[in-house]
């Protein structure tokens, strides 16, 4: 397995690996978010990798990723709005949603906006993200784990129960890679 790209934003690699395996090159995006060792702080950085599974078709890869860039993704307006979670489900009085820039408490503000204080705009959810992680809206998919995780999956060559695994990676018994999303 080797790496074709990195990419910031897992949706885009997600695209680009979907873009691959139409032209019939097994590819997979592999990553998370990963500490980052800055001072005391340690922000959690989201690192996502494309990766070819079949070396001999490393140049092919590469030419359809240069046909991927030249062809940008159109998304529909608005589709961000639209995907993203409803706070209701979070008790927001465990989170700290203070302005970046003076400190004044927004708990009691709309989900984003502009700071009454300084004029500086702010958005709840990636206030949380940001400072919590992106595990402090569990809560808001807990119904979606809960259906995941009733439906057992096993691998294909040995059928070693392999559920709790990521969607991608390797069985930890046999070393069989697996896709989920493509063994179904």
């Amino acid at each position: 397995m080797i790496r074709l790209r990195r990419f910031a934003s897992r949706l885009q690699a997600e695209h680009a690996a979907m873009f691959l395996r139409r032209h019939d090159i097994n590819a997979v995006v592999v990553g998370d978010y990963v500490e980052a060792i800055l001072g005391t702080a340690s922000p959690k950085m989201l690192q996502v990798e494309l990766m070819l599974l079949d070396e001999d078709r490393k140049d092919e890869a590469e030419s359809l990723l240069e046909e991927f860039d030249a062809e940008p993704i159109e998304l529909e307006p608005d589709w961000e709005q639209e995907t993203q979670p409803e706070l209701t489900g979070l008790d927001l009085s465990a989170f700290d949603l203070s302005c970046a820039s003076c400190g004044y408490d927004l708990r009691n503000l709309d989900a984003s906006g502009v700071c009454p204080e300084c004029g500086g705009e702010y958005d709840f959810l990636g206030m949380i993200v940001s400072r919590h992680g992106p595990e402090a809206l569990e809560a808001l998919y807990a119904e979606v784990s809960v259906l995941r995780w009733e439906k057992r999956t096993r691998c294909r060559e040995c059928g070693e129960d392999i559920t709790a695994l990521p969607t991608r990676g390797r069985c930890a018994a046999c070393g069989r890679l697996f896709d989920k999303e493509v063994d179904r």
